[in-house]
């Protein structure tokens, strides 16, 4: 992590545990949800009718937590075999053309999860009348904040490659 105050790195931990405590709910009412369905299917010959639609937006809304958790915590995939091995100016420029890219892609879902958004907020979960449209405002709060992160490790590398510049011109 790159130069981060206390009051920074205490209000990422804070974001880690709610964001962790969001994805511990989703995925216990998803277990608790199939589990007691199963259980009703087997013994009782019933079931509960909305747990399958209920356990798909509690896992869509896990995976929305997760994607802006591993973001902020810096854990995405990413293949660096390549960029390790270039120079440390060649690096950030990389690491830089790597965060704009991201913020592209993550421009064009935001505008998509607000476009069907729009266009689902009449739509409702056919068993359980759930608003759909909430599911893509879900995305495209993902988006954004994803993008905010970005955008702060943007600003990160650049500041830390005017620095190692700035320290290698006044060692010349």
């Amino acid at each position: 992590m790159l130069n981060t105050s206390s009051h920074q790195r205490a209000a990422a931990r804070r974001l880690d545990t709610v964001l962790g405590g969001c994805m511990a709910i989703c995925l216990a009412a998803m277990t608790a949800l199939v589990f007691a369905n199963v259980v009703l299917r087997y013994a009782f010959n019933s079931g509960i009718t909305w747990s399958e639609e209920m356990s798909r937006y509690f896992f869509v809304f896990m995976i929305f937590f997760g994607s802006v958790n591993a973001a902020m915590l810096g854990k995405h995939i990413s293949v660096d075999m390549f960029v390790l091995r270039l120079a440390p100016g060649a690096r950030s420029a990389a690491r830089i053309l790597a965060c704009l890219l991201s913020l592209a892609v993550l421009a064009i879902l935001a505008w998509g999860s607000w476009e069907l958004a729009i266009i689902n907020l009449q739509s409702r979960g056919p068993v359980t009348g759930f608003p759909l449209w909430l599911l893509f405002a879900g995305s495209l709060l993902m988006a954004v904040s994803m993008a905010l992160i970005t955008c702060r490790d943007l600003w990160r590398i650049w500041n830390a490659s005017q620095n190692v510049h700035d320290a290698q011109e006044n060692a010349a």
